[in-house]
């Protein structure tokens, strides 16, 4: 597998959340699972067109890559990125569109085509699709809460927690705001192990916001980190997307 589809593979199954909703006026209040989820489900960022700019770095044991992301994505869509080095120079562009996942590498000439069925599924998210990586950059909830999570506060730490699919899944959260603080996932029967963490700080864009920074870590065999720093966010104003692949590109698969 090349270098290039290894980190495009990678940012889209890693990749901040939402305009804050106060409902309750301080921790002390009485919190059970079902305000929870109902903070949660209010502070979803709703949009039709969403362009962002970010500066970003992905490394492993194989890599590591810094640049800036030009990010764009139509809700229920498409999801487009391009990541560009010194003095702008782009070095490979992706998109995720109609279920498969297109990843470009500028400097070979070369491309990709993947379902999206077999990219990897680092975060255990049951029938992922493509609004799963919209939630996971815009930091809204990945996945459909159920009443059967249970809530803790464990040295002021807040956060929901349940056993699934033989992974543990904890999710961290503002017991004010109801801002989404950061995910865990273990598998029970592995050393995999994904963090998702975002930052308290938000960058704001039509009057809609979400976390500045992005922190995400895979461990297994080896250590995959993801890191994003929003500079620049607009929503709902419509722009273009090109998809097109030059001819002259060798298709790899």
């Amino acid at each position: 597998m090349s270098k290039t589809l290894l980190f495009s593979i990678i940012f889209l199954v890693f990749l901040s959340g939402c305009k804050t909703t106060k409902l309750f006026q301080s921790p002390e209040s009485k919190l059970n699972t079902k305000h929870v989820i109902k903070g949660f489900e209010k502070n979803t960022v709703d949009y039709e067109w969403f362009k962002a700019k970010a500066k970003v770095r992905i490394t492993s044991k194989d890599f590591d890559y810094s640049g800036t992301l030009n990010l764009k994505m139509r809700n229920d869509s498409i999801i487009w990125g391009s990541v560009s080095v010194f003095l702008g120079i782009e070095i490979f562009r992706f998109f995720l569109i109609n279920d498969t996942f297109v990843s470009i590498d500028r400097t070979k000439r070369q491309y990709t085509k993947t379902p999206i069925s077999k990219v990897p599924k680092i975060i255990p998210i049951k029938n992922i699709d493509i609004k799963s990586f919209e939630n996971i950059i815009l930091g809204n909830v990945l996945f459909k809460l159920e009443d059967d999570f249970e809530l803790h506060d464990k040295d002021s730490n807040y956060f929901l927690s349940k056993n699934e699919n033989n992974t543990k899944i904890k999710i961290f959260f503002d017991p004010v705001l109801f801002n989404i603080k950061k995910y865990e996932f273990e598998e029970n029967s592995t050393s995999n192990y994904a963090l998702l963490e975002y930052s308290d700080e938000r960058i704001e864009g039509n009057k809609k916001s979400i976390p500045q920074n992005v922190d995400i870590k895979f461990y297994s065999s080896q250590k995959y980190s993801l890191y994003l720093k929003f500079n620049y966010v607009q929503f709902d104003k419509p722009f273009s997307i090109n998809t097109t692949i030059p001819k002259v590109y060798e298709q790899l698969y």
